[in-house]
């Protein structure tokens, strides 16, 4: 075996020092785990390659597959693509089938088998295309290609994936290796296979080889076959055309009935923004796993890990691949800001919780029920966190202070730990259940200004703070409004236009601050941030996130509306043909054009109008978990089909006068009248019950199946105005005002 140093993140060091090798011939054992064990495809899974796919064999061979076109000028390849990525492309969750499209040219994508793939490539004029094979690990790997077939063979390649800790900038790893076999048997094989003749093919400069077509008349398409394996991959039979193409066309088919997408504001940006996020699904070689990556166009051969994106990314990541949400949490749980939110969500989302407790145990390490608030040194790093040079830092003062939102961000962690616990019987739940109920008096007693109505940073001498922020309204989410005058002032700031409620919500400074809108300030070698993007009243969407989920724990479901519809539509106002949306944006609602605030969690604007109309309940009083809520008092009408959630499919319709809930493609729910939303909605056989808050007399049908899935059991009955709790059981209904 040979040992090769991958880790980097300190001194001396890659990317400190890029030209760093290290090579050895000892090092720590290799078993199983230190491979895949599994083959694994994906398109879009080499992140330098969008415009590609990716075969991955069991003993860690990596072979890609990409294509380029010629635009009369140059070829296209990934950086092309990334920038300018045709909102016509898509993707499936279990990779079965994946579309790219960028002008002319159109590549299809289907999942052969777990060892092989299909590629089509096609165009809507005469066009000049490349069809690229590579090995991921080019020092290790050997290719060769005879006119339409390619063959290529690579060494064991094994990983020891070491240690990885997240720091306030990024990651550090230790003892990271790529340990790769010697042993002449011990190899990996890859082909591929053209059934259609190119009009060259060679090898490239890279180890790689080369097929090029052109795309005309007489040639439409062409199609491409390609598996890995062991040897036996080269005498296996390969697919007919006509099966070949068969295939492809029942795979689009399947994806058009069952893709997720939506109308209104609300709903229109679901499909666009799923595929986005499914296009940013990248394969870590370093951690043997996919992963949401959040800027693809950024990344480099070190693969580093910052922790709040990728947290956000596994949010988005819910709704489209459980399981590989789940597993970057594993590498990210060190974040302050997203990590215990993230854990939350993908534990709701997720049918089986056996693999959250692992996540348990290192927030519970992370977060010992101690309910002291977070103090702040000098730098005033803690406060503000992560939000670059904002004023709320106010470091012309150097004296200490606390901290609110990671003082917030603490107790939500606090609550989420405790909800674990009852879940799963772990005997912890009253320890963190007295830690969240003193650190939410500390919170009130600390940063609740009673004279502004509002939560603030404050000295740790009882001096206030001279400015405010989005961060004011943290203590939504944590749970911390202990009354509802503070809840009631709190919102009037929050709905105030001079203070945060402007056409684009929810700055991160508030507007009536003499440093809202300013130019960010000159780094060391004078250059100077574009305006206003350095959190001076910037819209970023994670906060944005964090607020709506705050007022939906409170029930405001009126003021959460429009923040959902307001994100939803600055997210729409600046569609654009990326595979990767802006993490940040002006106070105007504008976008600055630079690669450094593109990525794939800019989609969590879209993911609020989503959730707006249909999500899971997350903060139940009661602890528990698998119920929904659906609807919404947003004007207009919008829409949702075929979201896939705990195992089932949801689609909703709602206009002004109705609003219809489909599970499984049976009509379950419908309301007449005018506007409500459904909250703890929990079906059982023959039932449901649920909260509803209406803005008018609704007439409510429920059709609710019994466990047999033959029969059905039918109510009828009026909920009037006001805020209601119904239970529907055994032909009965019962409506509670609340």
């Amino acid at each position: 075996m040979r040992y090769i140093n991958k880790e980097y993140g300190f001194a001396f060091r890659p990317p400190f020092n890029d030209k760093f090798y290290e090579e050895k011939r000892e090092g720590p054992e290799i078993t199983d785990e230190n491979y895949p064990c599994r083959y694994l495809q994906g398109v879009g899974y080499d992140y330098a390659a969008i415009n590609g796919a990716m075969l991955v064999g069991k003993y860690g061979s990596m072979w890609g597959i990409k294509v380029c076109c010629f635009d009369g000028k140059k070829w296209l390849d990934n950086d092309d693509f990334v920038n300018n990525l045709s909102a016509s492309c898509a993707n499936t969750a279990d990779g079965s089938f994946a579309h790219f499209a960028s002008g002319a040219l159109s590549a299809k994508w289907v999942k052969h088998n777990e060892q092989s793939i299909i590629l089509q490539v096609s165009a809507r004029k005469k066009l000049r295309v490349r069809v690229i094979f590579y090995p991921f690990y080019t020092a290790f790997s050997e290719l060769s290609i005879e006119d339409s077939h390619v063959q290529g063979r690579c060494p064991y390649v094994a990983v020891i994936p070491g240690n990885i800790a997240l720091s306030d900038a990024n990651a550090v790893y230790t003892d990271r290796y790529l340990a790769v076999a010697d042993s002449e048997p011990e190899r990996e094989y890859f082909m591929a296979q053209s059934f259609n003749k190119p009009s060259d093919s060679a090898n490239g400069a890279f180890n790689e080889a080369i097929m090029e077509f052109v795309i005309n008349k007489n040639q439409p398409s062409v199609y491409v076959y390609a598996a890995v394996g062991d040897e036996k991959i080269f005498s296996s039979d390969v697919p007919r055309m006509d099966k070949i193409i068969s295939q492809i066309e029942t795979a689009e088919l399947r994806y058009g009935v069952n893709k997720t997408m939506g109308t209104g504001i609300l709903g229109a940006p679901a499909e666009r923004m799923l595929n986005s996020v499914l296009w940013s699904r990248i394969y870590y070689p370093y951690l043997l796993t996919e992963i949401y990556s959040p800027q693809r166009s950024v990344l480099n051969s070190h693969f580093d890990i910052r922790g709040l994106e990728e947290n956000c990314c596994a949010v988005l990541g819910c709704l489209t691949g459980i399981d590989k949400a789940t597993n970057q949490l594993n590498y990210t749980i060190e974040d302050k800001v997203m990590a215990s939110l993230a854990v939350w969500h993908v534990l709701a989302h997720s049918p089986e919780k056996t693999e959250m407790l692992k996540l348990y145990n290192k927030l519970a390490d992370l977060y010992p029920p101690d309910p002291r608030p977070v103090v702040c040194g000098s730098d005033k790093k803690e406060v503000a966190y992560k939000w670059t040079d904002s004023p709320l830092k106010e470091k012309y003062n150097t004296m200490q202070m606390y901290s609110l939102d990671l003082t917030c961000l603490k107790l939500l962690s606090f609550d989420i730990l405790e909800r674990i616990c009852y879940m799963s019987g772990l005997t912890n739940e009253e320890r963190y259940a007295k830690a969240r109920r003193d650190l939410v008096q500390v919170i009130n007693d600390i940063f609740w200004n009673d004279e502004e109505g509002i939560y603030m940073e404050r000295y740790v001498t009882g001096q206030w703070a001279h400015s405010y922020g989005a961060n004011s309204f943290y203590p939504l989410i944590a749970g911390a409004v202990d009354t509802p005058q503070k809840l009631g002032a709190l919102i009037c700031n929050l709905t105030d236009t001079a203070r945060f409620w402007g056409n684009y919500i929810i700055p991160t400074l508030s507007i009536n601050n003499r440093e809202y809108g300013q130019k960010g300030k000159p780094t060391n070698n004078g250059h100077r941030n574009p305006p206003f993007l350095q959190y001076r009243g910037s819209i970023v969407p994670y906060v944005n996130y964090i607020i709506y989920h705050g007022l939906c724990r409170y029930g405001l479901d009126e003021i959460a509306g429009m923040v959902a519809y307001k994100s939803a539509r600055l997210w729409q106002n600046n569609e654009n043909d990326n595979v990767e949306n802006y993490s940040l944006y002006l106070p105007n609602g504008k976008r600055y054009k630079s690669k450094e605030y593109l990525s794939a969690h800019g989609n969590m604007l879209a993911m609020i109008g989503l959730q707006e109309l249909l999500d899971l309940e997350y903060f139940r009083p009661d602890l528990k978990t698998n119920s929904l809520r659906f609807g919404t008092f947003v004007e207009g009408n919008h829409s949702l089909s075929n979201l896939r959630m705990l195992g089932r499919s949801y689609s909703i319709e709602v206009n002004d006068l109705q609003t219809t809930l489909i599970v499984d493609d049976v009509s379950i729910f419908r309301g007449e009248g005018g506007k409500f939303v459904v909250r703890n909605f929990l079906d059982s056989s023959g039932g449901c019950e649920f909260m509803i808050d209406a803005h008018a007399n609704v007439t409510v049908h429920l059709n609710m199946p019994c466990d047999d899935k033959k029969s059905t059991v039918k109510y009828f009955f009026i909920v009037p105005v006001g805020r209601s709790k119904v239970v529907a059981d055994n032909g009965m209904v019962n409506i509670q005002p609340v």
